[in-house]
């Protein structure tokens, strides 16, 4: 075990910062309530050189029926970079951004200006507006929205909603009406172009445009309703340019009985670009009730009036229900989606079979593609985003453990997360990142500076350069021991592991300071240390830094915040390090019977702040259940009954034993809930992995 933190310890505070390339920063907005969580959505550069990070914070600002709160999802915005406004937070004078509803943003970017513009989804029919295009929406109803902030995010000189005001009809009562905004571009002019999909007839469009009209009565003889996808340009003022439709997907439904009630489509908007010209390239999915989605790009004229072309993309994989896009500066298009295998059942609508990844690029006109790359299939590939470098290069953004997936000699594989970025022939990765689960949770993005931006779970954005070569030492994020929830669990006692690159080092050469306070190093790897956080910290609050010294020097991460996270530590991420009633391990080869007891092993407790950090408990002593709060629950959220929640004997401090009992109607998997974490920044209500058994 480590000393605790002493006089010797204060010339570690000042050992030598290793060569700053790889940076990580959180955003936790305090003008949020303090167990809100800040889901980022996206994030733009402002032009003194910040990162804002837009995206929503969860809210309970009114008192609803019987005097209980309301939960609302309210627009935060959060600045990071060389020169934070409010270290982090927006002045005090913002203005008020949305209603007293629910706001979304779902896309965002900067003018030539400065000015910030973000559009999104509301269900606030108080939306604060400032000379709209479209001034009010019906009641209740989700409607696009569009704003614009000035360069520091004190004025807010335009809002509007983008929707119809159609009713509910006697022709379809039941059918639900929405617009939504998914998508923004902005041309080197300052002209705006927001993309997203509407099935309100009474959308407005501008005579002359390519398509002015969509069904008449947006639904079709069975009750369903058509979303078209649409595009909208706004003047730098604030005024209306143009406005269509695009069109909407097909059923693949042939005819028959089983056609009935299925012959709905849509389609959607997920990548806009605009070129010199103000010409606008769209790329989305559309689809039918009767297949998964194929992906398509078009381009639209300058005036809004026609295609210049349009074609269908991923014509060599199955189904593709997401797809995104960026034009470089020659026009042609990079695409990065997902495609699915589709399990067809007489009469019955596609299901999704194993989900893929594939890279394609089309040449300017949309009429050849110069390449098309399957990143092959696996159940967790997801398609995050793309974006090019200022060469014009396309870096691909997601998550993937396909066998398939390209390697690169000499990259550490952290975790299914990646960034990739292929040769001209699309064969062969030039730059290949791999990170743990959680580090990338949204669109990829690159700073005036170079730097790769990646948005993370929690508030988490990290920065490198996409030429780092992983020899100099980097923290990329930190995780829960037990689950590897990513950005989680820095709090009192709980069993933390920091993954990085270039981490060389042993528990003996390699220590850990959290808020100055040394924390006790169990493992020390070149890419993973794994910690127990200091009971101390506890009592600390707020934000801590998080600094590993290395025998090549120092380097820090943060302030990161104070947050309790539970985990159940698992065999193979996900059946249970569990034993059986007997004692024995839990396994294949030998399940629980049952209705047995069977015992769990977790961190992210609340603990005695008196406890001695890295010792291990030789007896069984119970946590405070007043505190902890804790319930164990199966898939139908039927508690499982907790015989015994406290120390493991023999085992560290800060990792707990629960014994459970289960029962023949329990329904694994099984999550351990607790609502405490009143005391700390992180979520009211906290929630750890889902872990299986083996049973009989």
């Amino acid at each position: 075990m480590l000393p605790k933190l002493s006089q010797n310890i204060a010339a570690l505070l000042f050992a030598p910062l290793a060569t700053a390339q790889v940076q990580l920063q959180f955003v936790f907005p305090e003008f949020a309530p303090p167990n809100a969580a800040f889901s980022n959505r996206r994030c733009v550069q402002l032009p003194n050189g910040d990162t804002l990070l837009i995206g929503s914070s969860g809210v309970s600002s009114t008192t609803g029926l019987y005097n209980f709160p309301i939960q609302h999802s309210q627009i935060a915005l959060a600045a990071l970079g060389p020169v934070m406004f409010q270290n982090g937070e927006p002045s005090d004078v913002l203005p008020v951004l949305g209603g007293s509803g629910n706001d979304v943003p779902q896309a965002a970017a900067v003018d030539p200006s400065g000015n910030i513009w973000i559009g999104g989804n509301t269900d606030s029919d108080d939306f604060n507006l400032v000379n709209p295009i479209v001034p009010q929406k019906v009641p209740y109803r989700t409607a696009g929205f569009v704003l614009e902030l000035d360069p520091t995010g004190t004025k807010l000189l335009f809002a509007s909603y983008l929707a119809g005001q159609q009713r509910a009809s006697i022709a379809c009562p039941t059918c639900y009406y929405a617009s939504l905004v998914t998508a923004i571009a902005i041309d080197g002019s300052g002209n705006v172009y927001l993309g997203g999909s509407t099935n309100e007839t009474d959308f407005p469009t501008t005579p002359g445009a390519f398509m002015t009209k969509g069904s008449p009565t947006g639904a079709d003889d069975f009750g369903s309703t058509f979303f078209y996808s649409f595009v909208v340009k706004i003047s730098p003022p604030g005024k209306l340019v143009y406005s269509t439709l695009l069109g909407t997907g097909s059923s693949d439904c042939s005819g028959g009985s089983g056609c009935v009630g299925h012959e709905s489509t849509s389609a959607t908007v997920s990548s806009m670009a605009a070129d010199a010209t103000g010409a606008i390239t769209v790329a989305g999915v559309e689809g039918g009730s009767y297949n998964l989605g194929s992906g398509y790009v078009a381009r639209l004229s300058a005036d809004g009036s026609r295609l210049l072309w349009s074609t269908s993309v991923g014509a060599g994989y199955p189904r593709v229900p997401t797809l995104f896009m960026a034009q470089d500066s020659n026009g042609n298009v990079d695409l990065f989606g997902e495609y699915v295998t589709a399990i067809s059942s007489p009469g019955l609508p596609q299901q999704a079979g194993t989900p893929g990844l594939f890279a394609e690029k089309l040449s300017s006109d949309g009429s050849t593609v110069i390449y098309s790359t399957d990143l092959g299939q696996a159940a967790d590939a997801i398609a995050a985003g793309i974006a090019l470098d200022s060469s014009g290069n396309a870096y691909l953004a997601g998550t993937s453990s396909s066998a398939q997936f390209p390697i690169l000699a000499g990259v550490p594989i952290l975790g299914a997360d990646f960034v990739l970025a292929l040769d001209p022939s699309g064969a062969n990765p030039q730059t290949l990142f791999r990170f743990p689960l959680g580090t990338v949770s949204a669109p990829p993005s690159f700073h005036s500076s170079g730097q790769l931006l990646l948005l993370g779970s929690n508030g988490a954005l990290l920065s490198l350069p996409p030429s780092y070569a992983f020899n100099t030492p980097a923290i990329i994020g930190f995780a829960n021991a037990a689950s590897y929830a990513m950005n989680t669990g820095l709090a009192g006692g709980a069993l933390v592991s920091l993954f990085g690159f270039d981490l060389d080092g042993s528990p003996e050469s390699v220590q850990v300071l959290i808020g100055g306070v040394q924390a006790t190093v169990l493992y020390a790897g070149p890419n993973q240390i794994n910690i127990q956080a200091p009971f101390e910290i506890a009592s600390n609050g707020g934000f801590l830094q998080i600094q590993v010294v290395l025998p090549s020097g120092s380097v820090t991460s943060g302030p990161v915040p104070l947050t309790q996270s539970l985990g159940i530590f698992t065999t193979d991420g996900v059946h249970a390090a569990a034993l059986n009633q007997d004692g024995s391990v839990n396994s294949a080869s030998n399940p629980a019977a049952s209705g047995s007891i069977v015992t769990l092993f977790g961190t992210g407790a609340i603990w005695p702040s008196s406890l001695q950090d890295g010792a291990i408990a030789a007896s069984a002593a119970p946590l405070d259940q007043r505190q902890n709060q804790f319930e164990v629950v199966d898939r139908n959220l039927t508690p499982v009954s907790i015989l015994y929640a406290g120390t493991a004997p023999g085992l560290i401090y800060g990792a707990f034993q629960m014994n459970v009992q289960l029962t023949p109607d329990t329904v694994l998997p099984l999550t351990l809930h607790a609502t405490s974490g009143t005391q700390l920044t992180g979520p009211a209500a906290l929630t750890s992995n889902a872990v299986e058994i083996y049973l009989k």
